[in-house]
């Protein structure tokens, strides 16, 4: 065998799916020319069943999983005992092979060089790829060298400490008899969040990196490598500190920087010239040791114009800025209250609730408020509306209107802030501020970052825009695995810790009685003994205006007097959109919740709204009804292929629509078959208690959840 290729997964849940289908896909799987060797070391998140799913029935995959974490050099070794590949190769799990990366190794391992270098580019998180230059792109890594197997056990390789791989990097080339260097890019390393990629760091002092370098450096020197390889890792060196320094705690930077200091003074006969007046003012302040003048050197080279630094110049610079006006000098009076307001001490038990852009009250922030209400009612919440939208509140909801002067009091003072999508850019973040974003769906559709490369533009994201306010973040709400994979790749940040408790909002469906479902059908109309199906057509970004997919007066009409439509547009067309004129549709778009709508039906009727994955949780029959498949799954993009993976019968046309509501196809023993596999993945925590996790979890003054026992 040519090549192993060995991944260590640690908490990688949200990246390790796309690293190894990047791995997988450019030979058949009965016929491997590699083998794939992923060492699971203690993942504690759902890295091992992700890899699992990937790897299920392909002979190229063997698995192995440390039951306590070794850390990266030691589960690396692992894997190499493992490896029966001539080449072995280490594949970071957040990273990815380019396409035409097998055909590229296997030629650049035809000569039998004891090294292959390979082309990397790297990739940030909007999916742009570069090439690494200068001194940010020295570093020694193994990822970009392919080593021959006998060779590298033949080496010193140390398996302890956190940055155990720089010495093995630069050894690896240092001693090597034969390296070859290929130009084609085949590997993209993900530049992702630091706050990211520190979940994956191994235990141990960041001091310790210059450690490293000490050793690479004495290995270096042992082997006669040249001066350009030793300049090269003192290069490394001086960028990997840089780097780090921001990342270490203020009360632990000055230690840091002394171990820096030594470091370079310990090397600087190897450092290359200094880039400029910025790298050669650190340099001096390197060698005096003076961390003031190391961190000020930035500010006294290339001052930078910000609004504190305005305001400082003065007030005839303030109004000189202030717009003319008197809408804007609204806004600006409203900022400077905000800014007044941020200096006062935050309320402890103040929490912001909002859901959708501020225009309901619903959602999971609604099953949030609702909870705390009743088993944290110190908490004051108080919900923040658009104007006009006041009367989506019931009597006795707290509130503040979007942008007034008491909106911007709340948003300075408040210590827990819950929406279902995201606060205005404006709004800062204090510390001590805790934002829950609780999102409003189980995502079917692409989303976040992944809508970087969406062939339609009518979304008009910013995406620069939106990983500041996902940086705002401190939980994110979770309905189920699938979820959380998703949701952590898409909006990456590492300030937020996923809460898979299910979705507050759907406990009022796994808690749903007789009598409530009685009570709603009552209210809309709906005669005893008629079967009400709830139709649901999610909105197509890429339209420019709403097309119908379905007639529901005919259906209504075909289905005869024993049913009723209930027609539900999406919220982006209501009181744009007809929702038909038949006596047996009603139209219930303006209906205040979507839970109740549900309880009060028989069966679902969507195309590809995560309403489907709510819906579930009762257990009711669910139709899909696609017409326009393909061309959804090409425009908007989606996460699985939902005509294989349905939660009951799928139709394509209203011919066949008709047909599976009046057979009885939709509640048949394959349609019951499919729900319940759905069921498994999508809603095995909704118990009724979701809210409940979530309120304990961000007020534990609240208790703890019961126990099961307590429960019965």
């Amino acid at each position: 065998m040519l090549l192993s290729v060995v991944v260590v997964v640690h908490r990688h849940q949200a990246w390790v799916r796309s690293c190894l289908r990047s791995i997988l896909d450019p030979a058949p799987a009965d016929a491997p020319a590699y083998e794939v060797i992923v060492v699971d070391d203690a993942a504690t998140d759902h890295s091992a069943r992700i890899v699992a799913e990937v790897a299920a029935g392909d002979v190229r995959v063997r698995t192995r999983r440390l039951e306590q974490r070794q850390g990266s050099a030691a589960a690396r070794e692992v894997g190499l005992s493992m490896a029966h590949g001539d080449y072995v190769w280490f594949v970071e799990a957040a990273d990815l092979l380019l396409a035409g990366w097998l055909d590229a190794v296997s030629d650049g391992l035809r000569s039998r060089p004891d090294v292959l270098v390979v082309g990397e580019v790297w990739q940030d998180i909007y999916g742009s790829r570069r090439r690494p230059s200068g001194r940010t792109g020295c570093r020694p890594v193994l990822r970009d060298r392919i080593v021959r197997r006998d060779y590298l056990a033949s080496l010193d390789r140390p398996t302890a400490g956190r940055f155990a791989e720089i010495p093995l990097a630069a050894t690896v080339t240092a001693r090597a008899a034969r390296v070859e260097r290929q130009d084609q890019s085949v590997y993209a390393h993900r530049l992702l969040p630091a706050l990211v990629t520190s979940q994956w760091a191994d235990e141990g002092d960041p001091g310790g990196i210059f450690d490293a370098y000490d050793d690479a450096l004495a290995r270096l020197v042992a082997a006669e490598a040249t001066s350009a390889h030793r300049t090269a890792l003192v290069a490394a060196m001086l960028a990997d500190g840089d780097a780090l320094m921001t990342r270490v705690p203020s009360a632990r930077r000055a230690a840091f920087f002394a171990r820096m200091s030594t470091a370079f003074k310990a090397h600087a006969g190897d450092a290359p010239p200094p880039e400029g007046r910025v790298e050669q003012l650190e340099r001096v302040a390197l060698a005096r040791g003076n961390l003031t003048a190391y961190t000020g050197v930035d500010r006294a080279v290339a001052p930078l114009e910000s609004p504190r630094r305005l305001l400082r110049s003065g007030v005839g610079a303030v109004r000189r800025h202030l717009p003319r006006d008197r809408r804007s000098l609204g806004a600006a009076r409203r900022q400077a209250l905000y800014v007044a307001e941020r200096r006062r001490p935050l309320e402890p038990d103040l929490a912001v609730f909002a859901a959708y852009w501020a225009s309901a009250y619903s959602c999971n922030p609604r099953a949030i408020f609702e909870k705390a209400r009743e088993i944290a009612p110190w908490v004051r919440g108080v919900w923040v509306v658009k104007a006009g939208s006041e009367h989506v509140l019931p009597a006795g909801v707290d509130h503040v209107v979007q942008g007034s002067l008491d909106y911007y009091r709340l948003m300075a003072r408040a210590t827990y802030f819950v929406n279902n999508v995201n606060f205005p850019n404006d709004i800062v973040k204090r510390s001590g501020q805790v934002h829950v974003q609780t999102h409003h769906g189980t995502p079917l559709k692409t989303m976040g970052l992944d809508l970087v490369d969406a062939p339609h533009s009518s979304l008009g994201l910013n995406f620069r825009r939106l990983a500041e306010r996902i940086a705002r973040w401190d939980y994110s709400i979770s309905a189920n695995e699938f979820s959380t994979e998703i949701w952590e790749r898409v909006y990456p940040s590492g300030t937020y810790e996923s809460l898979e408790t299910g979705y507050p909002r759907n406990d009022v469906l796994a808690t749903a009685t007789p009598e409530h479902r009685d009570r709603v059908r009552a209210e809309l109309g709906v005669g005893p003994g008629q079967t009400a199906v709830l139709y649901t057509p999610t909105h197509r970004e890429y339209a420019k205006e709403y097309v119908a997919m379905l007639d529901v007066d005919a259906l209504a009409e075909a289905l005869g007097p024993s049913h009723v439509v209930l027609m539900r547009a999406h919220y982006f067309y209501r009181g744009a959109v007809a929702s038909g004129t038949g006596s047996a549709v009603i139209d219930v778009a303006a209906h205040p919740s979507i839970e109740d709508l549900s309880i009060a039906s028989d069966v679902l009727v969507t195309d590809y709204s995560s309403l489907m994955f709510d819906y579930a949780v009762l257990d009711r029959s669910i139709v899909i009804y696609a017409p326009d498949w393909d061309t959804y799954r090409t425009q908007r993009g989606t996460y699985f292929d939902l005509m294989a993976e349905a939660p009951g019968a799928v139709a394509t046309t209203q011919a066949e629509l008709t047909d599976v509501l009046r057979s009885g196809r939709a509640s048949d023993a394959d349609s019951t078959a499919r729900r319940a596999a759905f069921r498994a993945r999508y809603c095995s925590l909704e118990d009724g208690r979701a809210a409940e996790r979530v309120v304990r979890r961000l007020w534990p003054a609240a208790g703890p959840a019961p126990t099961d026992a307590e429960d019965s």
